[in-house]
């Protein structure tokens, strides 16, 4: 899943100078900002935030880690961070006629952010552009989720509460068999999480029904699939 945004900073966007390799002037700025759930409230930290070098800058500086704790970013990238606890971080960008793209990834969460930056900014006093917030929907570059509904649990509730509001929700005994069936439209494997809650109508023990239920989640696991289960759902 991806997806684009743009978000303004305070001011309008400036030029700068340097040679961009081609690609335009660039300048060394100092972005600071603070990393949302799609709810707009929620800190969400640890999530790797880097600019990806797409090739029209200058070798230097690329590939430069600052004091990063999460994931390695997935693209070639010039610069990357991981957000803290409270969701904010400062990330060492070049800025191009006044804009930077940021790139994000959080688990199935991959997503870019263009950012007008109205000055350079330096390492002591960042450029604030203010807070960016994750997608909430799969076109804007949310994952695409499965909640298999259960007895006890309401794990939906908690989705929808951190701003996901489009999810795919499994109720009846009929829509959980057609999910872990391979041939089905949609089928698991169409999804980046699935959320099994506890009194699910999933049935995986030692039958062949079962054994193949088992075997299929395993595929799905290891094709890189996410898995939550609550309680004795993971029984």
């Amino acid at each position: 899943c991806d997806g684009t945004g743009e978000r303004s900073g305070p001011g309008a966007g400036g030029g700068g100078n340097g040679n961009g390799g081609g690609g335009g002037e660039t300048t060394a700025v100092f972005l600071s900002s603070q990393l949302l759930a799609p709810n707009g409230t929620t800190p969400v930290a640890n999530a790797t935030v880097y600019q990806e070098d797409d090739g029209s800058f200058d070798p230097s500086p690329k590939n430069l880690v600052v004091g990063i704790d999460c994931p390695t970013p997935k693209r070639s990238f010039l610069t990357a961070v991981c957000s803290a606890a409270d969701g904010s971080f400062t990330l060492p960008a070049q800025a191009r006629a006044g804009k930077v793209t940021l790139r994000v990834e959080k688990g199935a969460f991959q997503q870019s952010f263009e950012v007008n930056v109205p000055s350079a900014g330096s390492e002591e006093e960042p450029v604030d552009i203010g807070a960016v917030s994750l997608a909430s929907n799969t076109g804007d570059g949310a994952p695409k989720i499965a909640v298999i509904a259960g007895i006890f649990d309401s794990i939906e509730d908690v989705v929808e509460e951190i701003g996901l509001t489009d999810f795919d929700l499994f109720e009846s005994e009929s829509a959980v068999e057609a999910l872990f069936s391979p041939a089905s439209n949609p089928t698991l494997t169409d999804y980046d999480i699935v959320f099994i809650n506890c009194g699910a109508p999933v049935v995986v023990d030692s039958t062949a029904q079962g054994e193949q239920r088992r075997d299929y989640l395993r595929s799905y696991v290891e094709a890189g699939g996410r898995l939550y289960v609550t309680d004795l759902a993971a029984d």
